[in-house]
């Protein structure tokens, strides 16, 4: 497991006050992988673009929120999953800002 997924897992119990379910966990083991270029990481990515070319915040945020939102319904992701996606988008949003201003902050396609 992933780093990212262990933080949309914690998200999720403190949301919902319960485990993933099977279905749950394998969706969002894939949306989450790092180590290729994954949804979550496509909207992480563009995300870091969007504060690098200096576009206010809660434009960055609402942008995040969308994209999040419209992946989720593309892939079909579980019904409790899409109801949390703005949450998850937080959860992107929060990472991509922690790493705007050092070299973690690239993205590659790996």
């Amino acid at each position: 497991m992933g780093f990212p997924f262990d933080m949309y897992e914690d998200m999720f119990k403190k949301k919902t006050g319960a485990e993933f379910t099977q279905d749950e966990a394998r969706y969002v083991l894939i949306y989450g992988d790092a180590s290729k270029m994954s949804s979550s990481k496509k909207i992480y990515c563009y995300a870091l673009y969007c504060m690098r070319r200096f576009f206010p915040l809660f434009l960055v945020r609402w942008i995040v929120q969308n994209k999040v939102k419209e992946t989720f319904q593309k892939e079909n992701a579980p019904q409790s999953i899409q109801l949390l996606y703005k949450d998850f988008a937080e959860v992107l949003l929060n990472t991509a800002m922690k790493n705007y201003g050092t070299h973690g902050g690239k993205c590659e396609n790996s």
